[in-house]
């Protein structure tokens, strides 16, 4: 992800009312989400993401698990396919996840 602008950032989201967008998108709360790195050198404060996109992934993925789904990963996974259909080769790359989880292998996004 490139550097943007608070601004920038906020353009990209759909158009939602200021309660419905992400905290992070919020006006006056990108520095505080701990995600982001601000540059404040120039007039106009750029915005750089403190992780990849994968640790963010696995971070919030976490934090869901942990107060929508007690946990339980099977739940969130049912959820997640019931809400919206997986392509066969999304499926394939589930039952290769698993199979590796199986023979213990630590699971990675290969994307």
């Amino acid at each position: 992800m490139t550097p943007e602008t608070a601004f920038v950032l906020r353009t990209r989201l759909p158009l939602l009312g200021p309660a419905e967008q992400p905290p992070i998108l919020r006006p006056g709360t990108v520095p505080r989400a701990r995600l982001v790195r601000r540059d404040e050198s120039e007039r106009t404060h750029i915005y750089q993401p403190k992780l990849s996109e994968e640790q963010t992934q696995r971070q919030l993925v976490r934090d869901l698990l942990d107060r929508a789904f007690g946990g339980s990963a099977s739940k969130l996974v049912m959820q997640a396919l019931s809400a919206r259909r997986a392509t066969q080769e999304e499926l394939g790359e589930i039952r290769k996840l698993i199979e590796g989880s199986r023979d213990g292998k630590e699971i990675r996004d290969e994307r």
